[in-house]
């Protein structure tokens, strides 16, 4: 498999059948007919990409001209999916201002979107995105894969992990990005369904592989990382680490990070720094157990009111197995009686049982754990302690 910090600018020169139409990367040099019923396709590249992202196509296709300026945008799909593929991918030039907006200025000469036979749902192949030819259904199934592959654009084609430890700062950020824009077009409720249902797979995959973290130095064949964790943990690390500094350092700190390794490669170190210079946050902890610690943590909550002294006794612990105590921001909201609001608190958990006692006029018939969905964990126990 070709390694990520392996970057060229590429050019196909292609002979074809000429009732086949010919896509590449980067721009359309020239098309022309030859004899004998062949075509001559010139696509060229001037920008680096990482090889792996490189890619021809060469079929029958109907073509649909989205956009022209100032990013071509163009539906390739074959001629018998034609409707079908049209309406799915109708999607991409919002999808592609979206990331624009939020990010920095599309890198590449054109965003083509292929029907094909890659053996994956998508492949972020660089400014001309392949798609298994499975995934058009015509019923507008399509719109997250697209948005996680045009993310791919900026995280992973442009700015690249430099080595495979790392991918995270591809497949992670390319589905929290697909979340984020989910949310902008359908709403908070997507966002946290969407969030939950990573939740599931990564909780599933660490007891399955109770000793991988994140960045697996260990050295697994690259394939073999190509799970939950790279994928939906990555993304909750970027959920959790814009809870920690603040949307507006979280956005700046992408921005700058990729600027800084536009058409380069870099490291989680790398990244991390960026984040804390944005943000002015000591994030040393944060990254550590969250990209090297293996697993998640399991929270238990018990709590108990003594009605003589008007203090809640809050208690946490931590029943995961085989890794030393997470440091978590703890968030709780306490239902009382006869209040509409909760009320909000934060209680800062280093050890993996802890005893939080709080003065509060009366007892809370509920309390929900993190009840903004901000944090990574397998839900233990949670209940009022008997008396």
């Amino acid at each position: 498999m070709d390694h990520p910090s392996d970057k060229a600018t590429c050019e196909f020169i292609i002979k074809a059948p000429a009732h086949y139409r010919v896509v590449a990367n980067g721009q359309l040099q020239k098309d022309s007919l030859l004899p004998e019923g062949q075509r001559l396709s010139h696509w060229r590249c001037d920008q680096v990409l990482p090889t792996k992202v490189m890619v021809i196509g060469v079929a029958h296709f109907a073509i649909d001209t989205l956009a022209s300026t100032p990013v071509p945008i163009q539906s390739w799909v074959y001629p018998q999916d034609q409707k079908a593929g049209f309406q799915d991918m109708k999607v991409a030039p919002r999808i592609l201002s979206f990331f624009t907006q939020k990010i920095a200025p599309y890198p590449f000469d054109k965003l083509y979107n292929v029907q094909s036979t890659t053996r994956y749902g998508g492949m972020e192949n660089a400014g001309n995105i392949f798609y298994d030819e499975s995934a058009i259904t015509g019923q507008n199934t399509m719109e997250a894969l697209l948005a996680h592959e045009i993310a791919h654009q900026w995280f992973g084609n442009t700015a690249s992990e430099a080595d495979w430890p790392h991918l995270w700062l591809s497949e992670g950020f390319a589905t929290y990005l697909t979340h984020v824009y989910m949310a902008e077009q359908y709403g908070q409720e997507e966002f946290l369904k969407r969030l939950d249902d990573d939740r599931s797979q990564v909780i599933y995959y660490a007891r399955l592989y109770p000793q991988n973290p994140i960045v697996d130095t260990t050295g697994p064949d690259p394939k073999d990382l190509l799970t939950a964790n790279s994928y939906q943990k990555g993304a909750w690390v970027l959920h959790m680490l814009r809870g920690q500094v603040g949307e507006e350092a979280f956005w700046k700190g992408l921005q700058k990070y990729y600027a800084s390794f536009q058409f380069g490669n870099a490291t989680s170190q790398d990244f991390a720094q960026i984040m804390e210079a944005i943000s002015g946050k000591s994030l040393g902890q944060f990254f550590r157990q969250w990209l090297y610690q293996p697993g998640v943590p399991t929270l238990d909550l018990s709590w108990e009111y003594v009605s003589e002294t008007r203090l809640l006794s809050i208690a946490l612990r931590q029943s995961q197995k085989g890794t030393s105590a997470w440091e978590l921001p703890i968030e709780l909201d306490l239902y009382y009686p006869n209040r509409k609001e909760a009320q909000r608190v934060v209680l800062p958990m280093t050890e993996k049982e802890q005893e939080f006692l709080l003065e509060t006029p009366v007892a809370p018939f509920k309390i929900v754990l993190d009840p903004e969905t901000q944090l990574m964990f397998e839900r233990g126990s949670v209940q009022k302690s008997p008396r």
